[in-house]
């Protein structure tokens, strides 16, 4: 098995992309879903002895480069949500470039695309934020930058995407504005705990 993975990362880092795909989709999906037993109660990188998450990175890219466009969106979706008990992509589009070392084919077309079928996923009633959540504020980051992590903090008013508007300013050292952002948002969450935090980031 650990050899039938290695032929596929080989395979993706000679381009064949195809190929690659057909090789993780094989044995990821049925690693994940138990229907495969590796006999054994480590994590799977200490079974297989390759780097898991690495393999999964590349098996979505490559479900990326050889699906169309306009069947691309639901294809990372499912490829993603069916390999999560190998690995998990906290932030699918970069985790995609890092593993491709370069831009992803028609991304400005697919970013669009992506941010519209992630919007179909509703968040839970709790503060809590789900794995789309995430993938939402960084597709929506690469197409609307801070202006769109705003756009999300204010209408769902969720915890995580307030944070998330907030550091991406600070991140870019524009600490005025990251203030601002902050105090806006300690006005918009419910939870007192999230309030304090950001009127805290607010203070410093």
């Amino acid at each position: 098995m650990t050899e039938h993975l290695r032929r596929a990362a080989k395979a993706f880092l000679a381009g064949d992309h195809a190929s690659a795909r057909a090789g993780f989709e094989a044995l990821l999906p049925p690693i994940a879903s138990v229907d495969i037993d590796l006999g054994q109660h480590e994590l799977v990188e200490e079974v297989l002895g390759v780097d898991a998450r690495a393999c999964v990175a590349q098996y979505v890219a490559s479900v990326y480069t050889t699906t169309p466009l306009r069947d691309r969106a639901d294809a990372i979706v499912r490829a993603i949500e069916q390999v999560q008990g190998v690995g998990t992509l906290s932030s699918p589009i970069r985790d995609m470039e890092d593993v491709c070392a370069g831009a992803l084919p028609d991304l400005g077309v697919f970013l669009p695309l992506w941010v519209k079928r992630l919007q179909r996923f509703r968040p839970p009633k709790d503060e809590w934020e789900t794995d789309h959540e995430r993938w939402l504020r960084e597709a929506v980051l690469r197409v609307d930058g801070d202006d769109g992590l705003e756009r999300i903090a204010r209408k769902t008013r969720r915890p995580r995407a307030c944070l998330a508007w907030c550091e991406a300013l600070a991140d870019q050292g524009n600490w005025t504005a990251a203030l601002k952002a902050c105090d806006a948002a300690a006005r918009l969450v419910r939870q007192s705990n999230w309030r304090g935090e950001l009127l805290d980031g607010a203070a410093l």
